[in-house]
């Protein structure tokens, strides 16, 4: 993974991922609605954050989707990063 990826290639990585683990239409997934009411579990969300943390190379809480419970959220936190 490039050390500089933009907001739109996380949120599109996100959006993919989280439609594979609720086995949904990524065309159906609201970037802005909390990932808890788009149906992702607390145990798909630790998953979630460690999938997020290998495509990071770099080590990321567990609790990183309860502090950024979107996907736009988590794509600024790992642009942030």
């Amino acid at each position: 993974m490039s050390a500089i990826t933009s907001h739109a290639a996380h949120v599109a990585w996100l959006t993919e991922r989280v439609a594979m683990m609720l086995e949904a239409n990524p065309a159906d997934l609201d970037s802005d609605l909390p990932l808890a009411e788009l149906g992702l579990s607390s145990l798909q969300a630790v998953e979630l954050a460690g999938d997020l943390e290998d495509r990071l190379e770099r080590a990321v809480d567990p609790t990183v989707v309860y502090d950024h419970p979107t996907i736009a959220a988590l794509a600024d936190f790992a642009v942030s990063t």
